[in-house]
């Protein structure tokens, strides 16, 4: 029998069916392997009548998210505030690379736009907006902009990230307000139990999958597998400017007549987007092995 894991709790997997849900361990086969389902995994089981079962195989998946462990994931709706903690553009951006390097569609929300008329925050919204993000301003305590949000999210699998402090789940209560999250908890009425770092579940809304992740701040780009010559095209900015680079294996760090260093220098991007592609590649490099570091010399 098919399904897809919904939640994951101390070992059990909660596997959605079209014969309802069962609750399944994995075959120990998979753990010497060194392979492990996680939430959103599509999976084929071996259901005993009870609504018990085992999972037997996992299925290729499109997408997998580290930290919290998730796959298969359309959208990352990353949460940011207009008031404190205000926007960090390099946090921003490092979860943008990571997007773009798993095929997920992120999606920026910038919260609390009732509380601030912060110019710099509004100019940092729209300047992603230039380069064809999707940028929501919200504002959980009146309303503005969820409709809007909820529209674009409606039929996805989604995953929400966010900094304490910034209303994440505030909005996400505006949005879906039969979750009725709370600060460190799920309603009760809900049936559903505290948050905990090892508790994951997917929750079935506007015709998708809604990931509640706790403890899910800021995506940090450790174990993903993003290759330096590929990183400059996980910034849309640069790509009018690539093929005008006189070296093929131009890194855009320190050469000498780099067409995308040119770019910056005239303010055709923005400075703080080319900073943060340097300290990602520096990352990067600094990760590599040395057989991966001999193949980019």
């Amino acid at each position: 029998m098919k399904g897809k894991i919904i939640k994951l709790l101390s070992g059990v997997y909660t596997v959605d069916t079209a014969d309802g849900f069962y609750e399944c361990r994995a075959k120990g086969s998979f753990r010497k392997k060194g392979i492990t389902p996680v939430a959103g995994d599509e999976v084929e089981i071996l259901a005993m009548p009870d609504h018990t079962g085992r999972i037997e195989k996992i299925e290729q998946r499109k997408n997998y998210l580290i930290r919290p462990n998730v796959s298969n994931v359309d959208v990352i709706c990353y949460v940011s505030s207009y008031q404190k903690p205000v926007p960090a553009p390099f946090t921003i951006d490092k979860m943008l690379v990571i997007a773009h390097s798993q095929g997920i569609t992120p999606i920026l929300v910038f919260n609390k736009s009732d509380l601030s008329e912060d110019d710099e925050c509004r100019a940092l919204a729209d300047r992603y907006r230039s380069l064809g993000y999707s940028v929501f301003d919200t504002s959980a305590a009146s309303g503005a902009g969820v409709a809007s949000l909820r529209e674009a999210l409606a039929g996805k699998t989604v995953v929400f990230a966010g900094n304490t402090g910034v209303g994440k789940s505030s909005i996400m209560n505006a949005l879906y307000p039969q979750l009725e999250l709370e600060t460190g908890e799920i309603s009760l009425k809900l049936g559903r139990g505290r948050h905990t770092t090892r508790h994951i579940e997917l929750y079935p809304q506007d015709g998708g999958l809604i990931a509640d992740t706790p403890g899910f701040g800021a995506l940090e780009l450790e174990g993903y597998d993003i290759s330096r010559n590929e990183l400059p095209r996980y910034f849309p900015e640069f790509l009018p400017f690539l093929e005008q680079c006189p070296y093929l294996d131009c890194a855009h760090m320190n050469e000498r007549d780099c067409a995308v260093k040119n770019a910056v220098e005239e303010g055709k991007i923005h400075n703080s987007r080319y900073e943060s592609y340097r300290q990602i590649y520096q990352f990067l490099k600094e990760e590599e092995t040395p057989w991966q570091k001999k193949i980019n010399r």
